[in-house]
């Protein structure tokens, strides 16, 4: 990002040094001209502002990899295999653990399982900015008044992650009954003989997961518009624009090892208002705020971006 600024910057400068050595001594005549009266045409470039929303993740989350392979199941519940866990289950089953006896006590083997977690991302102000480069064409002037023809494209650059934690999520389990015996100290043994019984494999909830999820992606926006401006004899020229804009969007999305790529456009207007002053003839500056209203969101099944932005540019002009 700071690499394209740092040409368009350059770029304008170059553009800016063109444009004064490009232009003729002025001559008598040319005094009567005003240094407002619009151009045919002029271009722009500069940097461009734009409040991105929060992107919205899907994380795929995954049962925490350091659980058992085979576990006790406790009042629906998967805990760890030890001596209080043993004796909770056991006397939820209702034997006497007071003494040594036997039991037949459930258990799992994890086979899968995880869920899928909603957060949001988040993205730093500098990713919030742009490059801009555009064009103007003027169409009708009446006194101060003129309509022109206006274009732009921009560039954004922006990376998110987020992590989700998904309470409950479900996981895929072999069931089976196993006999228990245990002795008067509270020592629990789980190889004490007898059947074995198969319960089949049972889908459930009751663990937490958790996972990580990434997004980048490059928006490329096209407008074109119209404006409709006032001009002063001091130079300074306000104006109010709007029009249909097309977005690019370019995304890599990734989730606990899952990846998904997409490529989409999406159609929108936007509404701007500004003002511009010409320092001379043939260079001058803008400043702008726009409001961009995108038609849906773009995304992957990992992340969705909203386009809906409040923002501006700065933009230096350059007539030839």
């Amino acid at each position: 990002m700071k690499k394209s600024l740092l040409f368009l910057l350059s770029l304008a400068v170059c553009v800016s040094l063109f444009a004064q050595e490009a232009v003729p001594e002025a001559t008598a005549d040319d005094a009567e001209i005003s240094a407002t009266a619009p151009a045919d045409w002029y271009f722009s470039v500069g940097v461009a502002y734009r409040k991105f929303d929060r992107p919205k993740f899907k994380v795929v989350t995954n049962i925490s990899p350091d659980l058992e392979d085979t576990m006790l199941v406790l009042n629906g519940q998967l805990v760890s295999i030890d001596n209080s866990n043993m004796a909770a289950a056991a006397q939820a089953a209702g034997y006497r653990t007071g003494r040594a006896g036997v039991g037949e006590l459930t258990f799992a083997n994890i086979t899968g399982g995880g869920g899928v977690a909603t957060s949001k991302g988040s993205y730093s102000k500098s990713e919030n900015l742009g490059g801009t480069i555009g064009g103007s064409l003027s169409l009708w002037t009446d006194g101060n008044l003129d309509l022109a023809f206006v274009t732009n494209l921009s560039f954004f650059e922006m990376d998110s992650a987020s992590r989700g934690l998904k309470g409950g999520s479900s996981y895929e389990a072999m069931l089976f009954k196993q006999f228990v015996g245990w002795n008067g100290d509270g020592d629990y043994n789980r190889n004490v003989g007898g059947p074995t019984t198969n319960m089949g494999t049972s889908e459930a909830t009751g663990l937490a997961s958790t996972g990580k999820a990434k997004f980048d992606m490059q928006l490329w926006v096209v407008d074109a518009g119209l404006s409709l401006g006032y001009n002063f004899d001091c130079g300074l020229r306000l104006y109010l624009a709007g029009g249909p804009t097309l977005s690019l969007a370019d995304m890599e999305t990734s989730s606990s090892g899952h990846h998904k790529n997409e490529l989409e456009f999406n159609w929108g207007l936007y509404v701007a208002g500004g003002a511009s002053y010409w320092f001379t003839e043939f260079v001058g500056i803008a400043a702008e705020v726009r409001y961009d209203d995108g038609f849906g969101t773009v995304g992957t099944r990992y992340a969705k971006q909203n386009l809906d932005t409040l923002g501006g540019s700065v933009k230096l002009l350059v007539r030839f």
